[in-house]
């Protein structure tokens, strides 16, 4: 669910900026394998130091292969269209359909295998995914409108000049924005983080050369 929270958000981070979604996906590659070991580094201190936390389960070994196939699955449905993008194979729109393919898939068979009426799978995981499709799009709808009043009023344009006019170096600028972005992220959700601050943040980094 995490994992598709952040490629929710790079997408709208596309194309909010106007940015190509594979190269957007590229440049979030290394970040999203650093955070995902930080993770797992997380985890296995805290299991270490407070072992209780974890509760043991008597696995056979044929759960255990059930589990690890299931656990696998999942890493199709973006190794296989993001590689797919990568290599010129798919575009874009055919990758996400390669990956609603490759969703499909994974929910038919986590439904056999732990005796779940397929029907009743497929059908929560498409009413998921139209309230997902239909929250990005209200959101960009909202993206659109405030992209043109702040092009109307002058905003951009003018934040991008004045940033780019500061004698102040570029590195410090860009620190002091990831100082307001980690003070702003402690009370504001990550998304609506985004559309609010890349109208004017993305245009004055342009100014200064990134």
């Amino acid at each position: 669910a995490a994992s598709d929270v952040y490629k929710r958000q790079l997408i709208i981070y596309a194309m909010i900026t106007q940015l190509s979604i594979i190269k957007t996906f590229m440049a979030a590659l290394i970040p999203g394998v650093v955070l995902s070991v930080l993770f797992v580094l997380y985890i296995l201190i805290a299991g270490w130091i407070e072992p209780e936390v974890f509760p043991k389960q008597s696995l056979n070994v044929e759960k255990q292969s059930v589990i690890g196939f299931i656990v696998l699955i999942p890493l199709g449905i973006w190794v296989l269209p993001f590689m797919g993008m990568l290599m010129g194979i798919f575009t874009p729109t055919e990758a996400a359909a390669v990956a609603v393919l490759i969703a499909v898939v994974m929910a038919v068979v986590w439904a056999v295998i732990w005796q779940k009426p397929v029907f009743s799978v497929l059908r929560k995981s498409l009413l998921q995914a139209v309230k997902s499709a239909c929250a990005i799009g209200l959101i960009l709808i909202g993206i659109g409108i405030l992209n043109q009043f702040f092009s109307v009023a002058g905003l951009i344009p003018a934040i991008a000049g004045t940033v780019g006019g500061l004698e102040i170096p570029p590195f410090v600028i860009k620190l002091c924005i990831f100082l307001i972005y980690i003070v702003i992220g402690c009370f504001i959700e990550p998304l609506t983080m985004l559309v609010l601050s890349l109208p004017f943040i993305f245009p004055a980094i342009i100014s200064l050369g990134y």
